[in-house]
């Protein structure tokens, strides 16, 4: 820090987190790869610069912040005072002096002119200027080397970046807001400037500018914008080649982390423009607990307050007349409140508090008059928040939904100058630093629209009144992934005018980085034009689809673990969580056309495609399904490796060259979600009665995934981060990490203990998986005790599992101290008693010794069942209605062998006697009689049948139909007693539907 800051400001600056700063005692990252002095430096934001790091050329000042970063201003402007202070968009420049050259040269042009040159020289970056010139093309250059990352030495070519080029490759960043559009553009020169548009800080091109020469300076203490730039011109050149990863984090340096959010932010939103009333609130959350739906935040939207006009700060007392109590209703069930408000008419005299509001900026009350809304003032804006916020804050608001537009234009309500100088992004920076300003240890966040280029440090941003269609819902995905470019976090409405609609919006939304239903009900939107029977309210459990809604909101809950340890990671590295594929495998081309903006519009285009955290591919459907069979085509890019089913087990393989695609049916209450081989995924049990504040709760159980298949890798690692999830005790070392390692070895094991006879002189070689979980760390709450569950996909049955030394017992159903089968992903299942966490965990698995491959097995036999149940429907399965022998049934048999493998799989070691023998055979023969004849056989009979039909479904005399149907097959009878036409389109439709689910079970 400053030598001039006391010792009272360096501690705080350890206690204290704002937005603006990002610091932990820790020594090192928690995460691989970031070891860095920086990482944990609390002078982070330092805006006055090493001056070992500057380079002076008359009126122009260079400064090499790191090997890839670099400040050049033009300070003539100023009576050559260049700009040390903060700026909205970079708040520190004191980094440590990367090792770099600089020299003078003379050079002879063309026309035999001497010339002078600077060339400055980084590891990566080379800059030349011709000294005692203004900056131009001809005398301003960058060169650097494209690379993916600093051990990547086969790219090789450089780029070049000619001062004030306008680069043609950005990747795009985000824009202030989506209200009422469908699919905008992210190309910044298609935009005015109330826009807030942001270039990507990435570019295909391998380097972006970042221009901070209109940005508002800062005072010393970071909490007021004091007056413009007063550079001439201000700029920062990112020059990471093919890097994006390394830029995001070179620029976070400078402009700021991406704070730690709340925990309970990763779970599920309720919010509705509705007029609730207390008891509204709670029959709300007594649903979401009936269903066993996830619920961590409620939203009041604007009702909450008076209604004679839209901003207002006071409790409508004809609806909460007794507002604490719901407050502390809803603090009782560990839900988080948020509400509503639109602060552009400023504090009128009815408001409860507005005569504190009054003493505080030295206003008469008498005059009743309304007190304006202001973002220049400071004196306003802070008793605004200290005299009238603050009191619903400490009745139990945990932060706000900063909505209605501010005014944007080139003078901005509140007194703005406009441009870089708005109220969005002030009220963020103010309500998000107003913890750190009154020295409270809560974290802060907002729920507010983009307002610019460092409004990173703030989240969440509101995307607004999007249209409900297909066509926005199509477009979030990729707004929210090419958001990442910038650092932005975004959440959205997630809604729908009919119910298939809603259920898809709702899926993507689980899978975002902020999972918040939101409707208008029926006064806005597409529901104002519809038959209102049709339209979707929010509520997941009213809708025909509550199936598949409730399935993707459990989904959620679920993944509260890997969700906030991918935040922390987004902490500490300035990437994302929802991130576009190139970042990946930038050198791709099909990393980049799976940036699909319009999906919905090009069905033949590669699917919008994203990582979900480090370990997750999401492919969400966007599109309406196909009216005949249900389902939902789409085309995804298939990158390098093994990528396996989230919950399903499907093995899909892409090749290294990026050349692999496949064309998926997806029925409606799937999720195309795909996990890299080898990952370790942890999880919560979502159990009814324990799902309302399930976010907030510490992880008494978790659940470690490990997605093995045919070619995964022999090892793994996967990682959960913790601790109290709402204040910044983190930053003192109040958190704990849990790292869950695997290892494939093999081993050599006397042949008594495989089989149980008296022969030990005999030796079996088998692979031992040994799984171990330890913990470091602690914090105020962490559980004593934890228990684990190990889940080992496309695994065959193992021979005996051994926990801490002793000895698991296999049981049918499963349960503590045992392990089971499941073939929804053709898992072994462990879960252990609780165990102290600091005890750790170490499970030994000897795997099976067949070489009989799993691959897919649970998705092709789940697609096998709802085959069959669509069938069921109308009593078409073959085989169904009488069973003779002379159909074999095969579509009823693959759908039965799901309970049969299960059985099979160690049935019979319930004493613990391990000879399973006999039962090993049975259930290698099982899977391979599924693959050699009983799943073809199921496609097989099902076109049989329907190729029977679909020729006489375009009969039109219905008896002479008939007739011909009994003369196709005069035993069809027989075999369906059915009580329908079996050549009706509704038949022939569920045949349909029935194929496609079967297509890629064989």
């Amino acid at each position: 820090m400053n030598k001039g800051k006391n010792f009272v400001t360096l501690i705080l600056a350890w206690l204290w987190i704002c937005c603006d700063v990002g610091t932990s005692s820790s020594s090192s990252s928690i995460f691989s790869g970031d070891n860095s002095p920086w990482a944990w430096d609390p002078s982070f934001d330092n805006p006055v610069a090493n001056p070992d790091a500057i380079v002076i050329s008359n009126n122009i000042r260079f400064t090499i912040l790191t090997s890839r970063l670099v400040r050049i201003e033009d300070c003539s402007s100023n009576n050559f005072v260049c700009e040390d202070r903060k700026t909205i968009a970079v708040i520190n420049r004191n980094l440590p002096v990367p090792i770099y050259t600089s020299e003078i040269k003379q050079v002879k042009n063309d026309n035999n002119e001497t010339k002078k040159y600077l060339t400055i020289s980084t590891e990566h970056l080379t800059l030349t200027y011709e000294i005692g010139s203004q900056l131009s093309p001809n005398t301003f250059q960058v060169k650097g080397r494209f690379q993916h990352n600093n051990d990547d030495k086969d790219h090789q070519s450089f780029w070049t970046y000619k001062y004030g080029t306008v680069d043609p490759l950005n990747l795009l960043g985000t824009i202030r807001t989506l209200d009422l559009q469908e699919v905008v553009s992210l190309n910044c020169s298609d935009h005015t400037q109330d826009a807030h548009c942001e270039p990507g800080l990435i570019s295909r091109s391998g380097y972006a500018i970042i221009n901070d020469t209109l940005n508002w300076a800062l005072d010393d203490d970071n909490s007021w914008w004091v007056e413009p730039n007063v550079d001439k011109e201000d700029i920062y050149i990112l020059g990471h080649g093919l890097d994006f990863k390394g830029a995001l984090k070179d620029y976070i340096k400078i402009g700021g982390r991406i704070p730690l959010l709340p925990k309970y932010a990763l779970g599920v939103w309720f919010s509705r423009w509705y007029d609730y009333t207390p008891r509204n609130v709670v029959e709300i959350v007594k649903e979401y607990e009936q269903h066993s739906l996830p619920l961590d935040v409620v939203v009041l939207d604007m009702n909450w307050h008076t209604k004679d006009r839209w901003t207002g700060y006071s409790w409508d007392d004809h609806l909460f007349s007794n507002h604490n109590d719901s407050i502390s209703y809803l603090k009782y069930r560990k839900l988080a409140v948020t509400l509503n408000l639109h602060d552009a008419e400023g504090v009128h005299s009815h408001e409860t508090h507005y005569p504190e509001m009054c003493r505080a900026i030295g206003k008469v009350q008498d005059t009743n008059e309304t007190i304006q809304f202001s973002i220049v003032n400071s004196t306003i804006a802070y008793a605004l928040e200290d005299t009238i916020l603050r009191p619903l804050e400490e009745d139990g608001v945990d932060f706000w939904w900063i909505d209605w537009q501010q005014g944007e234009g080139e003078k901005g309500e509140g007194g703005a100058a406009g441009n870089k100088q708005n109220p969005t992004i002030w009220l963020e920076h103010i309500r998000s630093t107003n913890a750190q300003r009154r020295y409270q240890s809560s974290r802060s966040m907002v729920l507010a629209r983009f307002g610019g280029l460092g409004a990173h440090r703030y989240p969440v941003h509101f995307s607004g009144d999007a249209a409900q269609s297909w066509d926005e819902l199509s477009f979030q995905p990729y707004f929210s992934m090419t958001a990442t470019n910038v650092g932005a976090i975004w959440s959205h409405d997630t809604s729908g005018a009919n119910p298939e609609l809603f259920t898809r919006w709702l899926q993507w939304s689980v899978v975002s980085h902020i999972s918040r239903t939101h409707d208008r009900g029926e006064s806005a939107g597409r529901c104002a034009k519809i038959d209102p029977e049709t339209c979707v309210i929010a509520e997941p459990w009213k809708s025909e689809n509550a199936g598949a809604n409730g399935k993707a909101l459990r989904l959620r809950g679920r993944l509260i673990p890997y969700l906030y340890s991918s935040v922390r990671k987004t902490y500490e590295t300035g990437v994302g969580y929802v991130t576009p594929l190139y970042y990946e495998w930038p050198t791709l081309e099909g990393a980049y056309e799976t940036a699909n903006p319009h999906p919905s519009k090009n069905p033949s285009a590669f699917a919008s495609q994203y990582l979900f955290g480090d370990d997750m591919m999401v492919a969400p459907v966007v599109n309406p399904s196909n009216k005949t069979t249900g389902l939902t085509e789409l085309r995804i890019w298939i990158p390098p490796g093994i990528w396996i089913g989230l919950l399903d087990g499907r093995i899909i393989s892409g090749a290294s060259d990026g050349s692999s695609s496949l064309s998926l049916q997806v029925d409606l209450e799937d999720i195309p979600i795909f996990v890299k081989a080898g990952s370790i995924v942890p999880s919560l049990p979502v159990l009814p009665g324990e799902t309302i504040g399930l976010a907030r709760k510490e992880y008494n159980h978790l659940i470690w995934t490990v997605y093995l298949a045919t070619g995964a890798p022999t090892s793994g690692v996967g990682i959960v981060y913790e601790d109290d999830g709402v204040s910044t005790a983190y930053l003192r070392g109040k958190s704990a990490i849990t790292r869950a390692m695997y290892k494939i070895e093999k081993s050599h094991t006397p042949h008594s203990l495989l089989r149980g006879d008296d022969d030990t002189t005999t030796t079996s070689t088998t692979n031992t998986l040994t799984f171990t979980v330890a913990t470091e760390g602690t914090y105020d709450t962490i559980p004593s005790y934890r228990t684990t569950t190990l889940r080992l996909t496309n695994t065959q049955p193992p021979q005996k599992v051994y926990s801490n030394g002793i000895e698991i017992p296999y049981s049918r159903f499963g349960g503590s101290g045992t392990w089971k089968y499941d073939m929804a992903d053709a898992a072994v299942v462990i879960e252990l008693t609780p165990s102290k966490i600091v005890n750790g965990v170490v499970v030994k698995v000897e795997m099976s010794k067949s070489s009989l491959a799993l691959d897919s097995l649970g998705y092709r036999l789940r697609r096998a069942n709802s085959a069959k149940a669509t069938l069921d429907e109308i009593r078409m399965t073959p085989g169904s209605q009488t069973g003779e022998s002379s159909l074999d049934a095969y579509l009823m048999r693959a759908a039965s062998s799901i309970s049969n493998l299960e059985f099979l799989a160690g049935n019979g070691n319930e004493n613990g006697n391990g000879n399973n023998n006999n039962l090993e055979s049975s259930f290698e023969k099982m899977i391979q009689l599924l693959d050699d004849e009983i799943l073809s056989g199921a496609m097989q009979e099902v076109k049989d049948i329907y190729n029977s039909l679909k020729p006489l479904s375009h009969v039109v005399d219905e008896e002479q139909r008939l007739l011909d149907t009994i003369a196709v097959d005069s035993n069809i009878e027989d075999h369906f007693p059915t009580f329908m036409d079996p050549t009706q389109p509704k038949v022939i439709h569920r045949l349909e539907r029935a194929i496609a689910l079967l297509n890629d079970v064989v």
